[in-house]
């Protein structure tokens, strides 16, 4: 008979069967695929059930009404979801039924070829096949045996015979797995029929399954059900290479269902659940005490789950297990649970109760398993594990040191209170030791402990809190003459260091506590002050080895704490540091660790007793003692070495030269406050930049006492001045991703150590210096080659070259170099040359510049590197009316960014240039014609001195105007002064004509203006001759008209005359100038 796998659930508090008619309602409409259910056709005349599983059990319930005919044999075909079987009854036990939702029932006729099974028996065994055969019933018929298997073609209604290899005994029911018909017989027997060939073989299950069954089918996990008839039992069996000649089976589930009879089963595998289980427990169980887990089951889909089983083997040290959730018992040790189906998403919580047996060490391991009626697509989460250990491990944050209570006969771990001194045994390494133990470590996580045997074999010990045990773990052999009494791990590593004394040294040796074996000796150190003996060591996090000497005499360098930065593994003596001298200067200390508090703690022998000291270990001052007891309250005497699991901070100051100024710069760092005084400064060397990593030019580590601040500063060394350089700091946690924890500008500052972490915060403040480059800026200007000075005059007409010159004098680059040049005093009487601007660097080709915006030019950004000359270069051409003008501008540059601007030295002068261009001067003399006129006059010339009498003329004689490159009657122009006072001398006169008596004075102002001084007499006006200031002479003739015997009237007549014809044509000149606004021609020769 065969059962069709329909566990199909939705949350199943009442065991309630998910219909699948929401997808397909009608009765007689074929199956939802989807959805895995198990059907169960029982009695006579049928009626069709599903197998619902619930919380423990399985009940069937009804799919429609009872039949009204009675069909066994029954099987699912996936080709069109619908159930097949055949009747009962005799006359038509070869007729085929088709079942669909709701039990309904449609005959199809009878199965040509197929023979009834004799008079008294029925087909009660039936399955479908699957790919090729999908369509294909097998059936066999109730005899006792029989080796007659027939395929029904349910297309075709044809039924083929296939003859067994062997008789096959009622096997009541028959499934398809793995291209094989398999059917469980009462005697604990599983029979495999291979359908193609008639092969039969069988097997003994071994699973003691020794009862009747009616039903039996193939979950969508792949695993057989099968139910007892007489008990109601079901139970899910797996094969194990199922093709092989020799499968394994393994029972998995048991559950109770209702006893039956007259049944047969078939299943629908449904789409894949993906079910996950989770398991939960203490991290540390108790000895003697109870102990709970939790279990989740989670549906992660596709599809909805129609049902679950979970098992959990307890360990065997947990008594009296038991679980309040329904549908879970434990029985022999085991928790099974029988639960309802998940919809996607949905959870189910399961816990199981017990107590751990007393005395009870190791660990406790506990693995539970979910296993869904569906095929599940992640087998990865269908298995959870969870540990409890036997404790917590030693305790690296709590207010304990630890301390090694050896003597020849025990060797137990003590947790100090480091305030009151007070104990508590959390392990011991042994029993009856024939020699004693020293060298306490502890590894970082607080699992294990490990000590040595003081002599004799060196054997190394361990003790492991998540068991509560201790082993041997391995010896030391090169040690085998020394005396061992210091030991630690180091946590960057995990080798367990142990020291002793050899002779004048002292030497290390370390074991590798991963592989159990000896690395021989490490490093050794140099012979401590005298008197002094190293006592014990311990380690940071980064693997720096912190040293105690100790000799107890009383002075104060009797006790220090050094510390090695880098440990040597060649057995070469390593280098120590002192960090601080410690007290009390009397005691002669025997261990040492670090307290989660960032204090030092220190152990040594007092008057029968032992005494634990709180130690700052930035000043080395004691802060507290307590006298160690025992765990009953009494003073021990045993404590011979401490360790802890608590890691010290630590702070460093470094240096990163990004790069130097000047050759040879160097600086100082150095860490400052709490007292701390040694091992807190360095200093730089050599010509390397970047971080400079040398031991001696850092300041630190220094031991950083969380909550402590600490000043950190940097400080030139030698002739360093510190103003060439730009200075920040930073400092990092290393300990925490490298995360900023303080950073400023300047030369100094404060950090502050994080609160207290087991591996310490180890801090690293790095100072940063940038260079300032010292830069120069020069402006020049040239007409052609020659460099014109400042205030020198140029010439309308000029052309003018000027130079910036940007010169780094320093050996770092400037970075983002701008030269500017307003241009605006110098536009407004000139014509910038287009395309002029071009800059060089150095020796580099010349690149041009854009022409000025807005009268504005830019050459850059560019860098200038050390050394080296940037020239920028440009033209102007002075306008030709650019008279009285001031060509004046001044070159700005500007260097590095906008946080951090360089800019050049202070340019005060050499970075403006003023020339000026002169104020045109006329001189013009007149005189009165014989028609009564005033013309110009030719024959005088003219000097300007600069003085009233004496001296050198500044220009003589003046140049005759020109127009046309012709001189102007009577015209005189000067293009050559400038601002100031001057002296006009009349050198020759017209014949006929008296010389001026006097230089006549004038002015010339820096607007161009010329006013006469209040000597220039009468006969000396100013005009405007075209817009240029004109001192006009008018001179009156030298000699009388004769009376008689002379040229008479007649001459002068003909004199005036010439002087009116040539004033005329003159004055003609002029006023047409006048009119065009001429301007002075200075391009024409003087005289």
């Amino acid at each position: 008979m065969t059962l069709v796998a329909a566990f199909a659930v939705a949350g199943f508090g009442s065991a309630a069967l998910l219909s699948p008619t929401a997808a397909i309602a009608a009765p007689g409409d074929p199956f939802d695929p989807s959805v895995g259910r198990v059907f169960v056709a029982q009695d006579d005349p049928t009626r069709l059930y599903s197998a619902v599983q619930g919380a423990g059990a399985i009940s069937f319930q009804p799919e429609g009404a009872v039949s009204g005919i009675g069909y066994n044999a029954i099987g699912y075909n996936t080709t069109d979801n619908y159930l097949y079987g055949l009747r009962r009854d005799d006359g038509s036990r070869t007729v085929l039924l088709r079942i669909g939702q709701g039990g309904v029932v449609t005959s199809l006729g009878a199965v040509s070829g197929l023979i009834a099974p004799p008079v008294g028996e029925v087909f009660n065994q039936g399955t479908f096949g699957s790919g090729a055969t999908a369509h294909v019933l097998y059936v066999r018929g109730s005899q006792a045996s029989s080796n007659q298997l027939w395929a029904i073609n349910t297309t075709t209604r044809a039924a083929t015979a296939i003859t067994l290899s062997a008789a096959v005994p009622n096997l009541s029911d028959l499934v398809w797995k793995d291209g094989f018909l398999w059917g469980m017989f009462s005697n604990d027997a599983m029979y495999r029929i291979d359908p193609t060939t008639g092969q039969v073989a069988s097997w003994a299950t071994g699973l003691g399954l020794n009862t009747a069954y009616g039903a039996q089918w193939v979950y969508g996990n792949g695993n057989i059900g099968l139910s007892a008839n007489t008990t109601g039992t079901i139970y899910q069996v797996s094969i194990a290479n199922p093709t092989s000649a020799a499968p394994t089976f393994a029972l998995l589930s048991t559950t109770t269902g209702p006893a039956s009879a007259n049944n047969d089963g078939t299943a629908v595998a449904g789409i894949d659940v993906d079910l996950g289980i989770v398991k939960t427990g203490p991290a540390v169980y108790a000895p003697g005490a109870a102990i709970t887990y939790t279990l989740t089951v989670t549906n992660h889909g596709p599809g909805v789950s129609s049902g679950f089983q979970v098992t959990d083997p307890l360990p065997g040290v947990i008594t009296g297990g038991s679980s309040p959730t329904a549908g879970c018992v434990v029985t022999t040790g085991t928790l099974r649970c029988a639960l309802a189906g998940l919809t996607v998403g949905a959870t189910k919580t399961i816990t199981v109760n017990g107590t751990v047996a007393a005395g009870t060490t190791g660990l406790l391991t506990n693995t539970a398993r979910v296993i869904g009626n569906e095929r599940d697509p992640n087998p990865a989460n269908d298995l959870s594990t969870t540990t409890a250990a036997f404790s917590a491990g030693f305790r690296c944050t709590a207010d304990v040191v630890y301390g090694v209570t050896s003597t020849v006969t025990t060797a137990a771990i003590l947790g100090i209170n480091r305030t009151t001194g007070a104990t508590v045994q959390e392990g011991v390494f042994a029993t009856g030791l024939p020699i004693m133990l020293n060298g306490l470590g502890i590894s970082a996580d607080g699992r294990y402990a490990f000590a040595v045997s003081q002599s004799g074999s060196k054997l190394v010990y361990r003790y492991d809190t998540t068991t509560g045990t201790s082993n041997l773990a391995g010896t030391i052999p090169e040690a085998a003459a020394a005396t061992l009494y210091m030991g630690a791990v180091n946590p960057s590593n995990g080798l367990y260091y142990v020291g002793a004394n050899d002779g004048s040294q002292q030497v290390f040796y370390a074991f590798d506590t991963a592989t159990n074996t000896s690395l021989g000796e490490r490093f050794r150190l140099p012979a401590p002050i005298t008197g002094s003996t190293y006592s014990d060591l311990t380690f940071d996090s980064q693997g720096r080895a912190y040293i105690s000497s100790s000799s107890g005499n009383g002075t104060p360098t009797g006790n220090r704490l050094l510390v090695i930065e880098t440990l040597p593994t060649d057995g070469s003596v390593a280098t120590t540091r002192p960090l601080a001298n410690l007290e009390p200067s009397t005691a002669g200390f025997q261990g040492m660790a670090f307290g989660s508090d960032g204090y030092l703690y220190t152990q040594h022998i007092g008057v029968s007793n032992r005494v634990l000291t709180r130690i700052d270990p930035n000043s080395g001052a004691a802060v507290s003692n307590a006298i160690i007891q025992n765990p009953n309250g009494t003073t021990n005497t045993t404590v011979n070495d401490l360790a802890s699991c608590s890691l010290p901070g630590t702070i460093t100051a470094q240096k990163n030269i990004a790069d130097r100024h000047t050759a040879g710069d160097q600086f100082t760092v150095t860490i400052t406050g709490n007292g701390v005084a040694m091992g807190n400064s360095g200093t730089t060397s050599g010509t390397s930049t970047g971080l400079q990593g040398s031991p001696a030019a850092s300041a630190g580590p220094v031991v950083g006492v969380p909550g402590r601040t600490y000043t950190i500063t940097e400080t030139p060394s030698g002739g360093t001045l510190p103003a060439n350089y730009r200075s920040s700091w930073e400092c990092r946690n290393a300990s925490a991703g490298g995360a900023v924890i303080a950073d400023g500008n300047g030369t100094s500052g404060t950090v502050t150590m994080p609160p207290a972490t087991q591996p310490g915060s180890h801090i690293v403040c790095v100072f940063t210096n940038i260079p300032i480059p010292t830069w120069t800026i020069v402006k020049q200007a040239f007409r052609g080659i020659d460099a014109l000075d400042a205030g020198s005059t140029v010439q309308p007409g000029d052309e003018i070259t000027y130079r910036v010159t940007a010169t780094n004098t320093s050996a770092t680059p400037v970075t983002a170099v701008v030269l500017t040049d307003d241009l605006s005093d110098v536009l407004d009487d000139a014509v910038f040359v287009a395309g002029s601007a071009q800059l060089a660097i150095t020796a580099g080709a010349a690149v041009p510049v854009a022409d000025p915006a807005g009268n504005v030019l830019k050459a850059g950004p560019f860098v200038l590197p050390p050394s080296a000359t940037a020239t920028l270069t440009y033209r102007v051409t002075v306008r030709d009316d650019a008279w009285s003008s001031t060509l004046r501008n001044v070159a700005t540059a500007a260097g590095g960014t906008p946080g951090e601007p360089t800019p050049p030295q202070p340019c005060p002068t050499d970075c403006t240039t003023t020339q000026i261009t002169p104020s045109p001067v006329q001189i013009q003399k007149v005189g009165e014609a014989s028609t009564g006129s005033v013309v110009p006059m030719d024959g005088s010339q003219w000097a300007i001195f600069g003085a009233a009498t004496g001296g050198i003329a500044l220009v003589d004689p003046l140049s005759p105007a020109l127009s046309g490159g012709a001189p102007v009657t009577g015209l005189f122009r000067d293009v050559t002064l400038t601002a100031g006072t001057y002296w006009l001398e009349e050198t020759r006169a017209l014949g006929g004509f008296a010389l001026l008596s006097q230089r006549i004075p004038f002015t010339v102002a820096p607007s161009g203006d010329v006013t006469l001084g209040i000597t220039a007499g009468t006969n000396v006006t100013m005009v405007d001759l075209d817009g240029v200031a004109t001192i006009r002479v008018e001179d009156v003739p030298a000699l009388d008209l004769p009376d008689a015997g002379g040229p008479g009237v007649a001459g002068i007549y003909l004199i005036g005359i010439s002087l009116v014809v040539s004033g005329a044509l003159a004055g003609a000149f002029i006023i047409v100038r006048q009119r065009r606004r001429a301007s002075v021609d200075i391009h024409e020769p003087h005289a």
